[in-house]
């Protein structure tokens, strides 16, 4: 198993991408700690288990670390996928939801990752962000999330930079769209199928992205293969911005 014995901290893994890559990592042997402000609903794998964390306090980050610290002695691996997406123009964003995003998205991001850093100074570790392809390109209405998760790219190559001397990686991952809680509300009417079909479309392979696919890249970045890859950014998308929009032959 490739995580065998390794201590492993995902924030939001309570649904989603974060939930996914936490039972990845269990089932590849690592003993995983979820750090999120809901108790996931079907946390059953036994490899697993539940600290609160609020990503936005920095009170909260320190006691979960201390607390990870205390039991295991160290943290091998921090996996960032506590996230959020609010839908708003830039001309409608408010001051409110534009610091929350960032807060959450960015600042949480930083705030976790520098006191996993200093739990790996000794051993080294690695660190992985969950990015977003709209931290490259934008679509619209996403203001405030497109600005945070170009933040978090920016971020993880300050510290790659910053802690390669202590043989700390940090890699970041773009996911495309992922068929999540995060997206349902764009088919919450009656044009579902239709918005889902277009969706499609915009793949080359055919299908929209699941948790599962960006749980397997992940495993892969925190693993031995991966041992001089950092300060990088993996987009996974389904191809969606390999292809230029035009007429489908």
């Amino acid at each position: 198993m490739k995580h065998a014995e390794k201590i492993v901290v995902v924030t939001g893994g309570s649904q989603g991408i974060g939930l996914a890559i936490a039972e990845r990592y269990a089932d590849e042997g690592a003993q995983v700690v979820v750090g999120s402000r809901h108790k996931p609903e079907d946390l059953l794998h036994k490899n697993i288990q539940f600290k609160t964390l609020d990503v936005t306090c920095e009170e909260s980050v320190h006691n979960m670390f201390n607390s990870v610290k205390e039991q295991y002695g160290r943290v091998d691996a921090l996996i960032n996928a506590a996230g959020v997406m609010k839908q708003a123009s830039f001309l409608t964003t408010t001051l409110n939801d534009w610091e929350a995003t960032l807060r959450i998205n960015l600042t949480g991001t930083f705030l976790t990752s520098q006191c996993a850093a200093h739990l790996m100074k000794e051993r080294g570790g690695c660190i992985i962000n969950i990015g977003s392809i709209e931290g490259e390109a934008a679509n619209a209405a996403h203001t405030a999330y497109v600005s945070s998760k170009g933040g978090v790219h920016a971020l993880t190559r300050a510290i790659a930079v910053d802690l390669g001397g202590y043989n700390i990686r940090c890699n970041t991952i773009c996911p495309g769209w992922i068929n999540t809680s995060l997206n349902q509300s764009y088919f919450e009417d009656d044009t579902h199928q239709q918005k889902l079909n277009a969706l499609k479309k915009l793949h080359p392979l055919g299908r929209l992205g699941e948790p599962a696919d960006i749980a397997a890249l992940a495993c892969w970045l925190g693993s031995d293969d991966a041992q001089w890859v950092t300060g990088q950014s993996f987009t996974i998308d389904g191809g969606r911005t390999a292809k230029l929009p035009g007429i489908d032959c």
